[in-house]
């Protein structure tokens, strides 16, 4: 009985707080300028003969890892923040609601957002390449689904930073570990490559943060190469686990936060 309350909760908050993240200027406006990029992309494949649908498809990944990035960090990062400083949270949690259950839903809100983002691009993309007798392959899909969880995961970024600091602070810090992601193989080398820059510092960042890079199937995608299954797998493992410890550090940290 106590789970099918908990479970009743979570899907009402994480319910308003897809709500309230469709209806953001930020929402549409990303959306609506990543379908411009593409429309853009059917301009520029005349530029290469028999390029056409590589150029789009890998414009129309390329938009939705940017302007998915963008929507996981800008709302992620307001998603605690907005209710603190509105004195609505405190109404919130006189509910038989707990902190946890609300930074979990709101995370799960913040997922469906995501996902919402990505079929309205994918439909976009789709498009783009059906004017050119294109269409969707296993790897194209593959590479979709692998920006998904990855975005996911900087979402998750995001709403840790909001369960402890202010929005201005999570944005920055979700943005700093999203780039931090992507250079992870520079990290680890960068004692190297930097004069001066300490070794163990280097490969510790390359150990605690998430390799985002793991996530980039882009040019498998765009060249047909198959996708196994056993990868986007261990893609799932890996971003699940990132986001589990993410959820339950700021969970834990929310928890002691005076919201006074």
């Amino acid at each position: 009985m106590g789970i099918l309350t908990s479970s009743r909760r979570l899907r009402s908050v994480a319910y308003n707080t897809f709500l309230e993240s469709v209806r953001q200027r930020l929402f549409v406006g990303v959306v609506f300028f990543a379908f411009l990029l593409m429309l853009a992309a059917l301009v520029l494949k005349d530029i290469s003969v028999h390029q056409d649908k590589k150029i789009i498809a890998d414009i129309g990944l390329g938009a939705i890892d940017f302007f998915g990035t963008i929507i996981a960090i800008f709302i992620g990062a307001d998603l605690v923040g907005r209710d603190v400083e509105r004195r609505t949270l405190h109404l919130l949690l006189v509910k038989p609601l707990s902190r946890e259950e609300f930074i979990i839903g709101r995370y799960l809100g913040l997922c469906l957002t995501i996902l919402t983002s990505l079929v309205l691009m994918c439909l976009g993309l789709s498009l783009a390449l059906w004017t050119v007798q294109g269409g969707f392959s296993w790897s194209l899909l593959s590479a979709v689904y692998a920006l998904l969880i990855q975005i996911c995961l900087t979402g998750a970024i995001a709403v840790f930073f909001s369960t402890t600091t202010s929005r201005v602070l999570s944005i920055l810090g979700a943005t700093i570990l999203a780039v931090l992601g992507r250079m992870t193989d520079v990290l680890k080398n960068a004692s190297v490559v930097v004069e001066g820059f300490p070794d163990w510092l280097g490969k510790g960042l390359y150990l605690c943060l998430p390799n985002l890079l793991n996530f980039d199937l882009k040019n498998r995608a765009v060249y047909g190469d198959s996708v196994p299954p056993s990868i986007l797998a261990y893609l799932t493992a890996y971003a699940a686990a990132y986001t589990l410890a993410l959820l339950v550090l700021g969970a834990l940290l929310f928890r002691r936060r005076d919201l006074k």
